[in-house]
């Protein structure tokens, strides 16, 4: 039975439903672009809704016989079609306008909301209009010449640091730096020193010319550039934060860190619970006034998680928005992350993946897994006194191991060491930093 339609006008909806019927690929070459939400006539939503139907069950899809079924439109459509030459230009318009569409509608919604969500609400809600990425498809040859200039870049550089430098050399060695898009998990138990490791990383980027965005969200924006005084100063903690302690040398250092500190490209936010909307909204401002070179976010745990069904999926939302924002913006994003307490009953205390807390997600988005292990914490009397091992747990693109550091938070650094005494074999891995150049790495393979 035919079914009744008003008669074919036309327009860029009727000239891409025409070149759908007129070309037997004609639906797949727009079917990454276009949605039938995307018509505004309720016919043309309802035909396109059938020739995708048609598409994907590999039945024909031609004027004889969308005719039969679906009367005059669509023979009119299909008649007053010149060709499908011109099927992408069609669905771009169609796309365009309804993507204004969901903006006016998504003004309309977001003057509405209220309440101490909104702020992240109006995000979720403009997200939602975002358009369709047409040219996430390309052909290989593209990224090949993408790929070679990388390489051609990496053989002429001086160095075999791809990345944002760490200040740590063998952990710079084993990683090659923090790499731009990727995510970076840096977790530990409490009082292992990851706060003082995070700021350590980001002044360590921001000397080097790259603006820093810092999430501290656990302290105060004054609190942690107290921790940065004494860092760069190499003054007790205790001091900076009781002033009437210091030294009058101290007082000399401090001094000197502070004009330090107050030119590099450091910017921090201390607000409280933020969403990972907020973390996506405010990172782009900075970025569109001056490129990121890295961010960092203290810590997963303390974020406003989104709604979900569980705990584990709301982490998991986080971690993946955060890995698309690294590489929508090609910077590294640090996020720190505390672990199970589980791990404190085994005998090795060292962390896994598999305490990382909250969600198998974090260990699946990340790029790389650091975790910081300090044997004095759980054994006062340990000839590991004074050492912390950064562990590589994972790195989607290098090895794995261990990074033998000497932690010296009374001053909040971490420095480079030997060796550790008797780290069990397991837990050296392989390590890039006994190879001298990339070629020695390869026949070390």
């Amino acid at each position: 039975m035919n079914k009744q339609f008003t008669p074919a006008k036309t327009d860029p909806e009727g000239a891409l439903l025409g070149a759908c019927m007129v070309d037997p690929q004609g639906y797949w070459r727009i079917a990454d672009l276009v949605t039938p939400e995307d018509f505004t006539e309720a016919d043309n939503v309802a035909l396109f809704r059938e020739i995708a139907k048609r598409a994907r069950a590999g039945v024909p899809i031609d004027p004889v016989t969308m005719g039969d079924e679906w009367g005059h439109y669509a023979l009119q459509l299909a008649n007053a079609t010149p060709g499908s030459s011109h099927i992408r230009a069609y669905g771009e318009m169609i796309a365009k306008r309804a993507t204004e569409r969901r903006v006016q509608v998504a003004g309309q919604r977001i003057a509405k909301l209220r309440g101490d969500d909104s702020y992240s609400e109006a995000h979720r809600v403009l997200a939602a209009c975002a358009p369709k990425d047409a040219s996430a498809v390309r052909h290989a040859s593209e990224y090949m010449r993408d790929a070679v200039k990388e390489m051609r870049a990496k053989l002429d550089a001086e160095t075999e640091i791809t990345g944002i430098r760490t200040g740590l050399h063998k952990l710079d060695a084993m990683t090659g730096g923090l790499q731009r898009g990727d995510l970076i998990i840096l977790a530990a138990r409490p009082s292992m020193g990851k706060t003082a490791l995070s700021l350590q990383l980001a002044l360590e980027a921001a000397k080097h010319g790259y603006p820093v965005l810092f999430f501290s969200q656990e302290m105060t924006g004054s609190q942690l550039v107290h921790r940065a005084l004494a860092a760069e100063g190499g003054v007790p903690f205790e001091h900076v934060n009781r002033p009437k302690f210091i030294t009058d040398e101290e007082w000399v250092r401090v001094t000197g860190a502070a004009d330090s500190l107050q030119k590099l490209p450091l910017q921090i936010d201390q607000s409280c619970g933020i969403t990972v909307e907020t973390v996506g909204a405010r990172a782009r401002q900075c970025n569109s006034t001056q490129r990121l070179g890295l961010i960092v976010i203290d810590y997963l745990q303390y974020m406003r998680m989104p709604r979900a069904d569980n705990q584990s999926s709301a982490i998991e939302e986080v971690t993946r928005t955060l890995k698309q924002l690294a590489k929508e913006l090609m910077v590294p994003v640090l996020l720190l992350s505390q672990l199970n307490r589980d791990l404190e009953s085994r005998a090795d205390k060292r962390p896994m993946l598999s305490d990382l807390r909250g969600s198998g997600a974090i260990e699946q988005d990340a790029d790389l897994v650091l975790m910081i292990y300090r044997d004095e914490i759980y054994n006062p009397s340990s000839e590991h006194k004074g050492f912390a091992e950064i562990l590589i747990r994972k790195q989607r693109n290098g090895c794995v191991g261990v990074v033998p550091t000497r932690a010296k938070l009374e001053v909040m650094r971490f420095f480079d060491a030997e060796e550790l005494p008797h780290v069990p074999t397991p837990e050296r891995g392989r390590r890039f930093a006994g190879f001298s150049s990339a070629r020695d790495r390869a026949a070390g393979d």
